[in-house]
């Protein structure tokens, strides 16, 4: 898949280390001169822990027939190491939703030994099992997509969502977090855009505030078809 990010802007959660800070000043200056061999790691670690999902989203390039679920095996953490001791962020994302594999909770209890901004993207559907762990294991940021803001309009993109679900599992997170007078995760909301939605943009935005978000991304619609 195609991952489009502005890989100077990577948001600031926590303080790196010297090694993660000299790693990424070095991967910069490589990538503002063009460099054709580079000496840094990269500075963000994508992981699709699987490509497997539990709603039918109508923009989602997943639901062609040929696609195929797969998993990612754990054991490649071991091999990521390098990598992990000195990248600023791993993101948990793909095609489907992280929150599926099974072992979803080991793989964040690994990621925590390394001092690193953990993210993951997730339809929020699965976020009342693992509470305990994503404080715990100190996720810093959690983005959940949510294309409308009536559950008719997100139901109609995002087949098998659960809008109240998502709701409360959000406000649990978000009590949760004011309990243990933490600063993470910071938790927004992402929304694809289009003709069926937009009008329920300010109405997110409210939602989001209402809840206790701190942001709604808002993301333009691609097209696989």
């Amino acid at each position: 898949m195609i991952l489009r990010a502005k890989t100077k802007d990577l948001k600031q959660t926590r303080k790196l280390d010297a090694i993660r800070e000299k790693n990424s000043a070095l991967n910069l200056r490589e990538l503002e001169e063009n460099a054709a061999e580079i000496a840094s790691y990269p500075r963000r670690l994508v992981l699709e822990l699987t490509s497997a999902c539990n709603l039918q989203c109508v923009m989602c390039g997943r639901m062609k027939k040929e696609f195929r679920n797969t998993y990612f095996d754990i054991n490649l953490l071991n091999y990521l190491a390098p990598v992990l001791e000195k990248c600023e962020e791993v993101t948990l994302f793909g095609w489907g939703e992280p929150t599926l594999h099974p072992q979803f909770d080991e793989i964040i209890k690994h990621l925590h030994q390394y001092n690193l901004r953990k993210y993951f993207v997730t339809n929020g559907t699965l976020l009342h099992k693992f509470i305990p762990q994503i404080f715990d294991y100190e996720i810093d940021i959690i983005a959940v997509s949510l294309d409308g803001a009536r559950e008719a309009t997100n139901s109609a993109i995002r087949s098998g969502s659960d809008f109240a679900l998502i709701v409360s599992n959000l406000k649990q997170l978000v009590a949760e977090k004011n309990k243990r007078h933490k600063n993470y995760p910071y938790i927004n909301f992402v929304f694809t855009a289009m003709q069926s939605n937009i009008k329920e943009l300010p109405e997110l935005i409210s939602l989001a505030a209402d809840i206790g978000l701190e942001e709604v991304k808002v993301v333009f619609l691609t097209v696989f078809d």
